[in-house]
């Protein structure tokens, strides 16, 4: 899924979370996660301990990005598409991810350090600092007859250069994910869903919703069609309680390949 600055978390090498209309943009997303539910929009990839090393095994590795690419319209452009779906001049290509290293206290639950950062290649590439913090993560929160519930709980601290212009003090970030697979069918129904409250902001949003659901239908081991509908909004300093903002909706649909367990390609 896209999102402007962000997605598609599981099991792989290569993979949110940025956003842009559907009809504009291509997309190519990597992430990590250790069993395949259905990703959405990216791409991942893991990498832990195995072998006889008992502390190894307690390691877990994961880096999550999307590629933010040309319109597919204008393939040979070197900017990238903003949320509605235009070409954004003052925006260059670029990878959101993030990187997770992760203690396992069993084989489904974790807690380590996360640094999402933004990567821009080409001429004069750098990379963009995001909000720094804490994960604790339970891949298998409910499991059995077809669904699995991933849920997890990020407190982040204030280091990226637009958090501190906001007087941001630390922010309570959770993005749960969830994946049914139907019964004597190919069908398999899901969503990614993301809330997270910046808390101490003297301006701009103070809270942000988030939710992709999807339908993935699977062609073989290998292949799948997949097609999401992402929302999100945000709530503003001032606002009353309840009133948010719609900061974007589009359609996703796509074609998932499953390299091997742990490799997934979704553009």
């Amino acid at each position: 899924m896209h999102r402007d600055m962000r997605k598609f978390l599981f099991l792989g090498l290569l993979t949110v979370l940025s956003t842009s209309a559907f009809a504009a943009e291509s997309a190519l997303t990597v992430s990590s996660s250790p069993t395949p539910m259905a990703p959405v929009q990216t791409m991942s990839a893991t990498a832990a301990g195995t072998g006889s090393s008992a502390l190894l095994d307690k390691i877990y590795l994961n880096y999550f990005a999307i590629y933010h690419g040309a319109s597919l319209t204008d393939l040979g452009s070197t900017y990238a598409l903003d949320r509605t779906g235009k070409v954004n001049t003052t925006q260059k290509q670029l990878l959101d991810g993030e990187m997770t290293a992760a203690y396992m206290i069993d084989k489904n639950v974790g807690i380590g350090p996360v640094v999402p950062f933004l990567m821009i290649p080409g001429p004069g590439q750098h990379m963009v600092l995001g909000d720094a913090g804490i994960k604790i993560f339970n891949r298998k929160t409910i499991s059995g007859n077809g669904l699995n519930v991933y849920s997890n709980l990020i407190v982040q601290a204030p280091t990226s250069t637009a958090s501190q212009d906001r007087n941001m003090t630390f922010a309570l970030k959770t993005t749960p994910n969830v994946r049914y697979n139907v019964e004597h069918s190919n069908f398999a129904l899901g969503a990614w869903t993301e809330a997270k409250a910046y808390l101490g902001v003297t301006k701009s949003k103070t809270f942000k919703l988030y939710a992709a659901p999807y339908v993935s239908y699977n062609l073989s081991d290998r292949f799948a069609l997949n097609v999401e509908y992402e929302m999100e909004a945000h709530h503003y300093l001032g606002k009353p309680s309840l009133d948010f903002t719609n900061y974007q909706t589009d359609l996703q649909p796509g074609i998932i390949w499953f390299i091997t367990p742990r490799v997934i390609f979704n553009p």
